[in-house]
Order: structure tokens, then C-alpha cells, then sequence
């Protein structure tokens, strides 16, 4: 739910604000979320965007993530 709301997040930015960036936030105290973003990847015109949420619960540590590829065409 996390990791999904933070790549439609970005998804939604315009291109040009979809720049090569890494970041992170806290939500709900308890699950870390890191996403990147990366240009010309995997091929020129095209980002690649990932979002990665970690957290504890009673089984140990839990990772998701989530990835997309953008085109500049929309498509």
C-alpha cells in the first residue's frame, strides 16, 4: 500500500520534474520508504522509477518494491 502510493505519487509529477533522485520517508512510524528515480534508463527517453518499503512486524523484517518505467511519450 505504501511503496504503490508513493509510485503513483510520482507518477504523476511532470517529466521534467522527474529527475535522478534518491530519497526516503517515514509513514506511520513504522515502515521506511526509499524510492529512486533514474534517467535514460534503461534506454534514452525512458526513467526507471523504484519504491522500496521496509518494516518489522511479529516474522521479522519485510521488504516490498516496487518498479516502473516511464516514457517521455506517455506510453
Amino acid at each position: 500500500f505504501h511503496a504503490q502510493d508513493k509510485l503513483e505519487e510520482l507518477k504523476r509529477l511532470s517529466w521534467s520534474q522527474l529527475t535522478n533522485t534518491a530519497a526516503a520517508d517515514t509513514v506511520e512510524d513504522a515502515f521506511q520508504r526509499n524510492w529512486t528515480v533514474q534517467e535514460e534508463a534503461p534506454v534514452q527517453g525512458m526513467k526507471q522509477v523504484q519504491v522500496t518499503v521496509t518494516w518489522n512486524d511479529d516474522r521479522g523484517p519485510r521488504t516490498v518494491t516496487l518498479s516502473s518505467f516511464l516514457s517521455d511519450s506517455g506510453m
